[in-house]
């Protein structure tokens, strides 16, 4: 996702518009995958919901980076993201 859709669709579209994509296809796909059971439905809006994933992750990381003011708080709202996905990760699928 980050080596050849990422690049091509942030210079299409932009990072803040990457980065609601790539909320929208989590939504989608986690709304899909806990009502549709079917196969291979099921799989691929699983596989939606990672796409999705790495879109709004990479362009998350993107936008904090291109406004954090400076270095350090570059270095601390980035820090600050990675501890929050961490968590998620724990409580989310």
């Amino acid at each position: 996702t980050q080596l050849y859709l990422f690049p091509r669709l942030v210079k299409r579209v932009g990072e803040h518009v990457s980065c609601s994509l790539g909320l929208a296809s989590v939504a989608l796909g986690l709304v899909g995958c806990s009502t549709m059971l079917l196969q291979p439905f099921h799989s691929i809006l699983y596989f939606l919901n990672r796409v999705g994933s790495g879109i709004a992750d990479t362009s998350t990381a993107t936008l904090v980076a291109r406004y954090s003011d400076g270095k350090e708080q570059r270095s601390q709202n980035l820090a600050l993201i990675q501890s929050t996905r961490a968590g998620a990760r724990i409580v989310t699928p």
